[in-house]
């Protein structure tokens, strides 16, 4: 049977196996101890249990290849929306933008995280952008207990 070869990962994985089963105790019986049907039986055990293993691995390989995609279809609307859009902390900085609200500030979008939205309000319109942050603020607190 062919191995595959172990990454520094498969590898970590089997040391911390390896140490839970010596701290276990691991009931570990001598072959010489052992009947053959019961090899046989821990054999087809073992078996069984390492093609779970891998029907396991391949489902999670296939759900994390269909997170990505959907990821990835998630910035693609994001990033090339007609309409800005952008987060922003409780504190008014912003921590992402898309490419059209770069566009138009006039502005890298890796420039504007970081920077804070208030910088980019009128100034006659800062008093009305300070009252919704607190607000905001002030109610997203007991909204996220929910």
């Amino acid at each position: 049977m062919e191995r595959k070869k172990e990454t520094p990962i498969d590898s970590e994985l089997r040391q911390r196996a390896e140490k839970k089963l010596d701290k276990d105790g691991g009931n570990i019986e001598f072959p010489s101890e052992i009947s053959p049907e019961k090899t046989a039986t821990l054999i087809h055990e073992l078996q069984v249990h390492q093609i779970e293993l891998k029907m396991q691995n391949d489902e999670l390989r296939r759900i994390h290849e269909e997170l990505e995609e959907s990821r990835d279809r998630y910035s693609h609307l994001y990033d090339f929306a007609p309409i800005g859009y952008f987060t922003m902390t409780e504190k008014g900085i912003i921590d992402e933008a898309n490419l059209t609200l770069a566009a138009m500030l006039g502005f890298a979008r890796t420039v504007l995280p970081g920077k804070p939205f208030s910088r980019f309000v009128l100034k006659e319109d800062q008093d009305i952008f300070y009252k919704h942050l607190t607000w905001t603020s002030q109610n997203q607190k007991g909204f996220n207990n929910f």
